[in-house]
């Protein structure tokens, strides 16, 4: 996650958070590190996550790995054709790329991570909507 997907985010749910001093946001990058992982559990014990990637074929994978490691689980991913095999302690399931979430892997797998994740309903990025919303020309073409 870049820092810009924050910024664009919050500037477009600001009202989903009326004290913005009781919020954190904290850009991982697009493969988070067990590290960085391991820091935001000590730090943030009892707090409550969102996740707010992309709607690209990544978001669901990333999803899903930080979900389970701020539950101190790990998950394996292998692509086979246009099916991804989910792996971690609960066994093995597979998905079609088209259908892959976070709330398809936590029923399949029968586990809730309380994560919740933010997708922008008309973008690929919360910046295009961002964009899109502020009618500046030619900067939003993702549709």
């Amino acid at each position: 996650m870049k820092s810009w997907t924050l910024v664009a985010y919050l500037s477009l749910h600001s009202s989903f958070y009326p004290d913005l001093n009781a919020v954190s946001l904290i850009a991982l990058g697009n493969v988070p590190l067990p590290k960085q992982i391991r820091y935001l559990c000590a730090r943030y014990k009892n707090r409550r996550f969102e996740l707010i990637f992309g709607n690209d074929l990544l978001a669901p994978l990333i999803d899903i790995k930080i979900a389970l490691a701020l539950k101190q689980q790990w998950v394996t991913f292998t692509l086979v054709k246009d099916q991804v095999a989910i792996s971690c302690n609960q066994g093995t399931r597979q998905f079609s790329l088209d259908r892959l979430s976070l709330s398809a892997f936590q029923k399949a797998f029968g586990l809730r991570t309380s994560v919740r994740t933010r997708k922008s309903k008309r973008h690929t990025y919360f910046l295009n909507e961002l964009l899109e919303s502020h009618s500046i020309d030619g900067l939003s073409g993702d549709r």
